[in-house]
């Protein structure tokens, strides 16, 4: 009885370090991604199981499913406007000041209608446009708001 005892108890302590071990490769992970740091190559192992600990514990989420799909736009920005826009992106050790980024022309298409607006580069941190979603301030013209928006 007192084996069967020791061996639970050393089974817990392995379950209970496995445990703090996986929450600390999740906030590892979490940080390597908002940072958009280099260091990720010493790391690529503990980052994997991170990986693969979040992506487990998402399959137990049950959260409300949408009631409908997402709609659909799209920002036709000319090359020449979308150079000027990444020229004012900082480097990644500078600090991002939105108010000087440019306000850019565009063209906003969405539910078979297209709005004339103007887009900036929207973020919190230097690194924040380098992630794959990108972030942009839209402004629509005065007299055409897109469902209240100016």
């Amino acid at each position: 009885m007192r084996k069967k005892a020791v061996i639970a108890g050393i089974g817990a302590f392995v379950v209970v370090q496995l445990v703090i071990l996986a929450g600390y490769a999740v906030i590892l992970l979490r940080t390597e991604l908002a940072t958009g740091s280099s260091s990720s190559q010493k790391l690529t192992p503990f980052l994997e199981f991170g990986r693969t600990v979040d992506k487990w514990a998402s399959a137990f989420y049950k959260g409300l499913v949408p009631e409908q799909t997402l709609p659909a736009y799209r920002l036709e920005i000319d090359p020449d406007q979308w150079g000027r826009m990444m020229q004012s992106l900082p480097a990644a050790d500078a600090a991002f000041n939105e108010e000087l980024a440019p306000w850019v022309p565009t063209t906003f298409a969405a539910e078979d209608a297209v709005w004339d607006a103007h887009v900036r580069v929207h973020g919190e941190s230097p690194a924040h446009f380098i992630w794959p979603k990108k972030s942009f301030d839209v402004q629509f013209a005065r007299g055409k708001p897109f469902h209240g928006s100016q």
